[in-house]
């Protein structure tokens, strides 16, 4: 049994991804305590509250109740458009700046909507927005296609990173060859990579290896989002006859049962809602 007496601290080892990983299960620890270890030695709640498709003012009354709710880690991004709002409900919660994880991507600029010679800019105006001088971590939303832009980019976010205004480096929708190509040229290594990751496609949404392995043998944690959407299959997770079964035997909802399964499997989650209730349901990871 785990003594709830100091935050928990789990580190990222390196280990297959089907490896299981334990976690509090007592319902004491809180949302900020159970965390990964970051290669830079932060550390970054494994639960986080994500934002996508909270789009501007909608942000706001979400991100106020995942902080009251508890959690500490804010999933945000340029694209999502309501990094403001997000800002102001920091401030507004009372819950300080440092006790916060902020986690936020780079969008327009590797889906070839702005030019790289704005990336400076662009962080900037991001970092306005959500009211702080620095974001805890900072990552491309997906990898240009083109390898020269994408190492031109990682460049440009490493300055970010040695000047303090980004403490950690990493990237979304990836497969195992760009990490690959990112670690071959890279003086600050990416310390995170944001997959798709459910039942049907754990950590990829058409690649064929496995990203999460890579990922954990490389000291790079893995956060997974959409853990309970369909896309791009027919059934939803949360209606398969073996999630119900396992909800059913362990008396929670499907969306906690495949949450903490990603969480067993050594993957953080960062579960969306814009309702109370669901927000308050899908904090309740750490008590079975």
């Amino acid at each position: 049994s785990l003594e709830i007496q100091a935050p928990v601290i789990l580190s990222v080892p390196m280990v297959p991804s089907r490896q299981r990983w334990h976690w509090p299960s007592d319902g004491q620890t809180s949302l900020g305590q159970a965390t990964f270890t970051l290669r830079t030695g932060a550390k970054m709640p494994a639960v986080g509250f994500g934002t996508w498709r909270l789009w501007a003012k909608a942000a706001y009354q979400p991100v106020r109740w995942a902080l009251e709710a508890g959690y500490r880690h804010l999933d945000t991004a340029e694209g999502y458009a309501n990094e403001a709002e997000i800002g102001k409900a920091i401030l507004d919660s009372g819950v300080p700046r440092e006790e916060i994880f902020i986690a936020t991507k780079a969008s327009s600029i590797p889906k070839g909507l702005t030019d790289i010679a704005h990336a400076a800019d662009v962080f900037a105006f991001q970092l306005g927005q959500l009211g702080t001088d620095y974001v805890d971590l900072y990552m491309l939303h997906t990898p240009p296609q083109e390898p020269a832009q994408l190492q031109a980019l990682w460049q440009i976010m490493e300055r970010f990173y040695e000047e303090g205004r980004a403490r950690a480096l990493g990237v979304s929708n990836c497969d195992v060859k760009e990490l690959q190509f990112i670690l071959g040229f890279a003086r600050i290594p990416p310390a995170y990579v944001q997959n798709l990751f459910k039942i049907y496609k754990p950590g990829e949404q058409i690649f064929t290896d496995d990203v999460v392995a890579f990922a954990h043998a490389n000291q790079m944690v893995f956060m997974g989002y959409s853990v309970q959407t369909e896309w791009p299959h027919i059934m939803s997770p949360l209606e398969d006859p073996h999630v119900l079964a396992i909800a059913t035997s362990v008396g929670r909802t499907p969306s906690q049962v495949l949450h903490r399964w990603a969480l067993q499997r050594g993957v953080g989650v960062i579960p969306k809602s814009a309702t109370y209730t669901r927000i308050h349901e899908n904090a309740k990871l750490l008590n079975f």
